[in-house]
């Protein structure tokens, strides 16, 4: 699998963020940022090893006209997606577009929701694709990657 990086803050060289960056980008991004990016380092290490030479991984591009990166887009022979990675832990339901914590059986609405979140990424991925002439792209997937195994999603359809 090819890698375009795009990460701020980020050496390629080492693979790592500096002490200094790391302020710099918890002073710009949220503090969360961090362990979004580590979260995604994880998933990529996963993917790499699942995914051929035919796959393409941009990982926090910031396409033209947008204001916010986007974590993952993966590129291949099934199609486009776009992936959120999150380092979350704890018990969460999905139901429709609802997404909440569950405590016994209180159900609670979160903030962000990350159903909507990662769809409304992947929808504007596919709209600017579609304006920059790819209009046989009928699709583009959303995916939401929980990079850390206590995170558990209860899914209602």
């Amino acid at each position: 699998m090819k890698i375009i990086d795009q990460t701020p803050f980020f050496n390629h060289e080492t693979g790592e963020i500096s002490m200094l960056d790391r302020g710099r980008a918890i002073m710009k991004f949220g503090a969360a940022w961090i362990k979004e990016v580590e979260g995604q380092k994880q998933a990529i290490a996963v993917i790499g090893q699942i995914l051929d030479s035919n796959y393409t991984l941009l990982r926090n591009v910031l396409p033209a006209g947008f204001e916010i990166r986007i974590p993952f887009i993966l590129i291949g022979p099934a199609g486009v997606f776009v992936m959120y990675v999150t380092p979350m832990t704890g018990m969460y339901r999905a139901k429709g577009d609802l997404w909440g914590t569950i405590s016994g059986n209180t159900f609670k609405n979160e903030k962000p929701n990350l159903l909507t979140r990662t769809e409304r990424m992947a929808r504007s991925i596919q709209v600017f694709l579609k304006r920059q002439g790819y209009l046989a792209l009928n699709s583009v997937d959303a995916i939401l990657l929980c990079s850390d195994p206590s995170f558990n999603v209860d899914s209602i359809r």
